[in-house]
């Protein structure tokens, strides 16, 4: 529990506030590892933007519940491992009840279970491996789909419109490039289908030349390729294929939903990918990008900042449950959350393995250089591969 101390209270009547009690002035501490100046503040600073926005909305209406303030502080681990070591430790430290902890994968494990030890729980907007919080335990929390789920995601839409043989090309130089084929050949297994072909890359590489020439020589013919390229592997990957004549229907991931991915033009026409949530009139996304608008004089023009939204809604629904600020109540009360509203989708806890959401999925696809909604899907605990 935090409270304010006298000299707080003597500044609140300067500000307006009249005199405070101690239990009026007491804060919900949060704590953010997040990647402000290394590799992933690609991710990190456009999530701690939708975090930022949660925040204040709740404090303008009085906190949460009305009445509980957020104290918000943020620390740049500028993705060294020492550094968000040293920045979890002075934010525990410092009394923080919740961690909302960073992208990167082995970080976001390090952070987790610093945490752990404490019995504060640790939120992950954009972080997706499962094992991250099988790693973790109890105290961590994911808040976009998992990798294992987008993968069955799309083994099973692959499924649904006719595909029995498809071709990987992962990549070992990191879990979400390694896993998601992996997950994906065993849910289309499982259906039926079959991957007949499979070719690594590298994170070194700057063009996929050979690997299209081989996928056109390859035999058996596959119907569809399955890929967890981004950023500019994909663009390159892509580009190769379509180059060397290779057409065969290309499924991405949700790391295709940026503006980069977007924004390759005629080549990129029919990739399939998933995505926490597609915008349309009314709906809780586009209400969160007008939010976003307002404040900050753009536009949203990825997931990231609305998933960073979505972490504090959860937090939000758990520390109303629990009643309390105590970590282990939160945790206990965050585990039990059914259809928590978020800016992407409802998000549910209660009844998950390893506290990887159960949420919808917008299945995407590239149309005329644009990304347009196919289907939103939802699958069931027992149809997601084990991590």
């Amino acid at each position: 529990m935090r409270f304010k101390t006298v000299l707080i209270l003597i500044l609140a009547g300067f500000m307006g506030f009249g005199s405070l009690s101690p239990a009026a002035a007491e804060e919900l501490y949060i704590g953010c590892v997040l990647d402000f100046s290394g590799d992933t503040a690609f991710f990190d600073v456009p999530n701690y933007e939708g975090i930022k926005l949660a925040v204040e909305e709740l404090n303008a209406a009085g906190g949460i519940g009305g009445k509980l303030k957020i104290q918000l502080v943020a620390k740049d681990f500028r993705n060294d491992a020492t550094e968000a070591v040293s920045a979890t430790k002075a934010l525990l430290d410092e009394g923080a009840h919740v961690i909302i902890g960073p992208t990167s994968t082995m970080l976001a494990i390090t952070v987790g279970k610093q945490a752990r030890e404490k019995q504060i729980p640790t939120v992950y907007p954009l972080a997706s491996p499962p094992f991250i919080t099988k790693e973790v335990g109890p105290y961590g929390f994911l808040v976009t789909f998992g990798d294992n789920v987008q993968a069955a995601v799309i083994a099973t839409y692959a499924a649904e419109i006719g595909h029995k043989a498809a071709y990987t090309m992962p990549s070992p130089d990191d879990p979400y490039t390694d896993f998601i084929p992996k997950y994906f050949e065993k849910k289309f297994a499982e259906l039926g289908g079959k991957v007949v072909g499979s070719t690594t890359w590298s994170f070194t590489q700057t063009e996929f030349t050979v690997e299209a020439r081989k996928i056109k020589k390859h035999e058996p013919k596959p119907d569809m390729i399955m890929s967890p390229a981004f950023g500019p592997f994909y663009a390159g990957l892509l580009k190769s294929l379509r180059m060397s004549g290779v057409q065969t229907p290309y499924f991405g991931v949700d790391a295709l939903d940026e503006p980069s991915a977007l924004s390759l033009g005629s080549v990129t026409e029919g990739v399939v990918f998933p995505s926490p949530s597609f915008s349309s009139e009314g709906n809780s996304m586009f209400v969160f990008n007008e939010k976003y608008k307002a404040k900050y004089g753009k536009e949203s023009i990825s997931q990231y900042p609305a998933l960073g939204y979505d972490a504090i809604k959860v937090i939000e629904a758990a520390v109303i449950k629990a009643g309390t600020t105590d970590g282990k109540a939160i945790r206990d009360a965050m585990a039990g959350l059914v259809d928590v509203q978020g800016a992407t989708s409802k998000i549910t806890y209660a009844g998950t393995k390893y506290n990887v959401p159960i949420r919808e999925i917008a299945i995407c696809q590239m149309k005329g250089g644009n990304k347009t909604l196919v289907k939103y899907m939802q699958l069931k605990p027992e149809e997601i591969p084990e991590p």
